[in-house]
């Protein structure tokens, strides 16, 4: 998809509440949905209060890219038999931990947290992980 396409399906995104659809697919907050696309949360509650917004080319072909990559994500999540529900971002699991995302990186790469490279999206932990993670403390 060619740059013109995604900022067409950026503002076209934002325009008709699909992008809380899919922060309601994902199950996030606004908060956490603004921090998977780097952006503040008062910027992002606009995005999805404001359905006439007029986006930067630059912020609108960002988020139709982000859309697009991630849906493509969730399909193959599905495919293989893994509901988007039953995940947790990486940025929330340490924080549901008390620990540096540093840390759980380090035991990511040492095999000791078990999660799923999404792509745009990031790391994602299912849900029994982080009980598992809760309940050993990351030892």
């Amino acid at each position: 998809m060619q740059s013109a396409e995604d900022i067409e399906l950026g503002r076209y995104v934002v325009r008709e509440g699909l992008l809380q659809q899919l922060r309601a697919q994902l199950g996030l907050t606004r908060n956490a949905m603004a921090e998977l696309l780097h952006t503040s949360y008062p910027t992002y509650t606009s995005w999805e209060n404001r359905k006439e917004i007029n986006l930067w080319p630059s912020t609108a072909q960002r988020l139709g890219r982000f859309y697009r990559i991630a849906q493509h994500e969730i399909e193959l999540l599905d495919e293989v038999g893994i509901k988007v529900y039953d995940l947790v971002p990486f940025h929330m699991v340490a924080t549901h931990l008390g620990i540096p995302q540093e840390l759980l990186f380090r035991l990511y790469r040492e095999d000791k947290v078990e999660a799923y490279d999404t792509g745009i999206m990031g790391l994602w932990v299912e849900k029994r992980e982080l009980r598992r993670l809760r309940d050993t403390r990351c030892q």
